[in-house]
């Protein structure tokens, strides 16, 4: 039983793994979307946002728009926010800035 405990575990923090990538794929989609879209004097169309420009002081105004637009329910003119999928992708984006700082 002790074996099959220790697969399952391994198997659920597979799982979670791969949810938070999941999770920073998308908030890293819809950064380079904002990016392009609402401040195309930083970063013009034929210039490639970079992850690591997610994590730029200079930045974080088009961060917190890509959060809070990945973190929003829209149901026709109201928006509403799916809490717990922002405290899930704010901590994940702490833990990556913490570790770029640590590599950069």
């Amino acid at each position: 039983m002790k074996v099959r405990a220790r697969v399952d575990k391994k198997l659920e923090v597979r799982r979670s793994v791969m949810a938070d990538m999941c999770r920073l794929a998308h908030v890293f989609c819809h950064f380079r979307n904002t990016a392009c879209s609402k401040f195309p004097s930083r970063f013009p169309e034929t210039v490639e946002v970079s992850i690591l420009d997610r994590f730029k002081r200079e930045n974080f105004e088009i961060l917190e728009f890509a959060y809070a637009n990945y973190t929003e329910i829209k149901d026709g003119e109201a928006c509403k926010e799916k809490s717990g999928l922002a405290l899930a992708v704010y901590y994940l984006l702490v833990k990556a800035a913490k570790n770029v700082k640590v590599s950069g």
